[in-house]
């Protein structure tokens, strides 16, 4: 059994014990996901029917759809398990969480199952609004590129299929295009520089929009209202090599 120990703001640390850095010792992080924590998760049979932060403060749920519930894939990768979604009919709202006008950052590890064209892997808006999109464009992507934002760390080939990746992203603020995370492609449709109010953050497609359906494995998610500072960066980046080893690129 893992060790428990207790970081800063009393979140419980999974996998390491009291001095280990965690997510959520950053108090950059509005909430952090890791799916390696069963305690996180309300389950029907292996379906997930919400998946609570390790703050305790925001869940991802399924809105009481079983048609819409992701299942959990055991020991995905390094012995840490993931969120599966089909690509089909699933995924999941967070409808407390609203993307202010940037800036705001995603740190996330996935892969992509299988990806066909538009599968949206992380989405801040409704059908019309694509704040903080984060999608392929073809099964041929083979690079990522931001619209009025940054990328650190080896992002290069995201959308392939069969491949974990870890991403980080900052999203800012400019009136002159779209604040978007792309893969394949240097153009999108969507808002400018707008808040997200009401909207919430969706994970698995476009809210409410079925041709958006992502086949992909999500093992953790983070979501700040501003971007990390470079300590907190390298920690996270180290968390990540430290857990999952070199399968997480």
């Amino acid at each position: 059994m893992s060790a428990v120990g207790l970081g800063r703001g009393g979140v419980p640390h999974v996998g390491g014990g009291a001095a280990a850095w965690y997510p959520t010792d950053s108090t950059s992080f509005e909430d952090f996901w890791d799916a390696s924590v069963s305690g996180d998760f309300s389950l029907s049979g292996s379906n997930v029917i919400s998946w609570t932060g390790r703050r305790g403060t925001h869940v991802f749920t399924d809105l009481s759809n079983p048609a819409r519930r992701p299942s959990i894939s055991a020991a995905a990768l390094n012995g840490n398990d993931a969120v599966l979604f089909n690509g089909i009919t699933e995924w999941l709202n967070c409808s407390t969480i609203d993307m202010p006008a940037p800036p705001f950052c995603y740190y996330m590890g996935f892969r992509y199952v299988t990806c066909t064209s538009f599968d949206v892997v992380m989405h801040s808006g409704s059908t019309a609004a694509m704040i903080g999109a984060l999608y392929v464009t073809s099964t041929a992507a083979t690079s990522l590129t931001m619209a009025n934002g940054t990328t650190v760390g080896p992002n290069a080939g995201l959308g392939t299929t069969g491949v974990w990746k870890r991403v980080y992203t900052n999203f800012y603020d400019n009136s002159g295009g779209n604040d978007e995370l792309l893969v394949g492609s240097t153009s999108a449709t969507g808002s400018a520089g707008t808040t997200n109010a009401g909207a919430g953050l969706n994970m698995g497609a476009r809210k409410g929009d079925a041709s958006t359906f992502a086949n992909i494995e999500m093992l953790f998610f983070g979501v700040a209202y501003e971007s990390l500072s470079a300590p907190d960066l390298a920690l996270m980046d180290a968390w990540v090599t430290s857990k999952y080893g070199s399968g997480l690129v």
